[in-house]
């Protein structure tokens, strides 16, 4: 298992677009992704539960690779983590 702790840089927090978008990307990659927020852990792979997840600017979140390929899942979502997040 990999993870990186994050933090919300867009000002809006990640929503629909951005929770779609990673859902998207998270779908090409056979390996588990998850999204563990305060609220609770959250499939990467559904854009509803990213919504549910509710990130607000400023939220520390870890994202989570799980399984085959998860350093190359890691690597393929790098663009997008650097939009939305800034490494804690």
């Amino acid at each position: 298992m990999r993870g990186q702790l994050l933090r919300v840089k867009a000002v809006e927090g990640l929503h629909v677009g951005p929770c779609y978008e990673l859902s998207r990307q998270a779908k090409r990659h056979p390996c588990r992704i998850t999204v563990k927020t305060r609220r609770g852990r959250f499939d990467a792979k559904s854009g509803l539960q990213l919504l549910e997840a509710g990130m607000e600017p400023g939220e520390r979140v870890e994202l989570c690779f799980d399984g085959s390929g998860e350093e190359e899942a890691e690597a393929a979502l790098e663009c997008f983590v650097l939009r939305y997040f800034e490494s804690e």
